[in-house]
């Protein structure tokens, strides 16, 4: 990967230090990420105004709920955009990013070389793990891979081509 990101409140550093072991002793060259606080005030008040507007988009409505459930996953969201922002400012090829929460496989180094080595060329996202809203969707493709083949959030762990750095940034403001 050309960067691999760690997405970490500052002021969170006893799960920082712990993340930190966890992916040192993987063996995997990393750099902390200044996750956004969505509890700050400025991000309460945006949050609490998009909020407020009501079901916009067609998946809102058919979920019967806001995408953006929280200020904490307004904060989240916009942590995901700095660090795209980041990645293309910076012309990475791709990126790695993980939440500090993360738990690894045993053998996550070797598995994850692996993994992308058997990747389609055109494959722009791998998420190495999500909640999956309707587990009944998801078509597995084979023993490692499956498509969520529906609504899938959160990433704890997700790989992006700079080819959808675009469209991802554009999607959050959406």
């Amino acid at each position: 990967f050309d960067a691999v990101r760690v997405l970490n409140l500052p002021a969170d550093v006893g799960k920082w230090r712990v993340t930190a072991g966890i992916l040192s002793k993987a063996g995997l060259e990393f750099e902390r990420f200044p996750a956004i606080d969505g509890g700050l005030p400025e991000h309460v008040d945006a949050w609490s105004e998009y909020e407020a507007r009501g079901l916009e988009l067609e998946i809102e409505r058919r979920i019967n709920r806001r995408l953006i459930q929280s200020t904490g996953a307004w904060g989240y969201l916009a942590t995901m955009e700095a660090v795209l922002e980041d990645a293309r400012q910076n012309r990475h090829s791709s990126l790695l990013v993980f939440d500090d929460d993360v738990l690894l496989h045993r053998d996550f180094a070797e598995a994850i070389d692996a993994i992308v080595e058997r990747l389609p060329e055109d494959a722009l996202i791998l998420y190495l793990g999500n909640s999956q809203v309707d587990p009944d969707q998801a078509h597995e493709i084979d023993e490692i891979f499956y498509h969520p083949g529906g609504e899938a959030n959160g990433s704890f762990a997700v790989v992006m081509a700079s080819a959808a750095f675009d469209d991802l940034i554009a999607a959050t403001t959406r």
